[in-house]
């Protein structure tokens, strides 16, 4: 090797240390992400789909993830009106976050979906017997959903069957710490985009209730 050919290596391996240890000192915090063992709300959640033609939550683009998933629990509220090309209908818009197990959601994400007709009467009756049987709030335990397949008068279609169980290992108590660290910090768990067509349902009388079903059913003869 000429003396001029080491001169150009030394000059290289210098140059290349010198953007190493300008790279080292750059830490940008444009797009901010949580490490796996925190609560990662990037966005304001994910989005999961609960599809019941093809019995599997799906993502944005319509991907099938699963059939089953266990979760937490986090936020529930419910709403009436229109979401997709369901129209004139009662939703239950549930933020959850997945058990660490959960193998097709990034661990320790927060995610939202919604449930109605059938999902939603059989969520509702869990419910009642969940606080039947425990003193605790439903959201101290663990939610199993699955998809159950339906053969009735018009196809196949499925529901999402929901169960509840306590917490009987040490990751899921450990979970249960680290979702009560991130609710302390009162995070905006709303969908804004979803729910402009809808009317939040919570404190409405029966009254009030009954006028918004005849108004949508009214609606839905004015379009045929």
């Amino acid at each position: 090797m000429t003396k001029a050919e080491q001169n150009n290596n030394l000059a290289l391996n210098s140059q290349e240390q010198s953007l190493k240890e300008r790279l080292s000192k750059i830490n940008l915090s444009i797009l901010p992400t949580a490490k796996a063992e925190n609560i990662n709300f990037y966005g304001g959640g994910l989005p999961i789909r609960v599809n019941c033609q093809t019995g599997n939550f799906t993502n944005s683009k319509q991907e099938a993830l699963g059939n089953k998933m266990s979760v937490n629990i986090i936020k529930a509220t419910r709403y009436f009106g229109d979401l997709g090309m369901t129209k004139g209908v009662e939703w239950l818009q549930l933020f959850y976050i997945p058990t660490e197990d959960c193998t097709f959601i990034p661990r320790n994400t927060v995610c939202y979906s919604y449930i109605k007709t059938q999902s939603l009467s059989q969520f509702n009756e869990l419910i009642i017997y969940v606080g039947n049987q425990s003193d605790e709030d439903p959201a101290m335990g663990i939610f199993d959903l699955k998809f159950e397949r339906i053969n009735g008068n018009y196809g196949t279609y499925y529901i999402l069957d929901s169960q509840w169980r306590k917490r009987n290992r040490d990751a899921e108590f450990e979970q249960l710490i680290k979702i009560h660290d991130f609710l302390q910090h009162q995070p905006q768990l709303e969908d804004w985009r979803a729910t402009a067509e809808m009317q939040l349902i919570e404190n409405l009388s029966v009254q009030e209730y009954q006028e918004l079903i005849k108004r949508a059913k009214e609606e839905k003869r004015e379009e045929k």
